[in-house]
């Protein structure tokens, strides 16, 4: 199996892992959903086999493998590798006790990350004489 095979099974292991099962709570936009396959989605994918439309809670295993396969692989992987980072962050904060200070943690993290990643740009940005200017006047203080 190849590496991006490898990586979308994962994705898919974790989701099945997070997502649990059926939910339809009605605050949530998304609707009804079942193994991260909502309403819609099911419906679609019925629809295009030329089946009944059913209540998504009645979903197989067959029919979440062929949906998850059916969609774009590339795209479902790199949302569920990020939907398996977010859960897993999420329950590291909220089962050590700790949430406020893992979030502040978090927080200036990211700030940090924004602020190296402005500085590399206004380097990349620099012309070559510049930048050794640049360089020059910073190793010279």
């Amino acid at each position: 199996m190849s590496r991006d095979g490898r990586f979308y099974m994962l994705a898919i292991s974790k989701l099945r892992i997070s997502e649990g099962g059926y939910v339809n709570h009605p605050r949530d936009p998304g609707g009804a959903t079942n193994h991260g396959v909502t309403e819609a989605i099911y419906d679609a994918h019925r629809k295009r086999l030329g089946l009944a439309a059913r209540t998504v809670k009645s979903i197989t295993e067959a029919e979440m493998g062929a949906i998850y396969h059916t969609q774009d692989a590339d795209k479902i992987a790199g949302f569920l590798a990020l939907a398996a980072l977010a859960v897993a962050a999420y329950w590291r904060i909220h089962a050590s006790g700790t949430a406020d200070a893992d979030a502040d943690c978090i927080i200036e993290e990211n700030a940090a990350r924004r602020e190296r990643e402005k500085i590399d740009d206004e380097i990349g940005a620099m012309a070559p004489d510049r930048l050794r200017d640049e360089f020059g006047r910073w190793v010279r203080n």
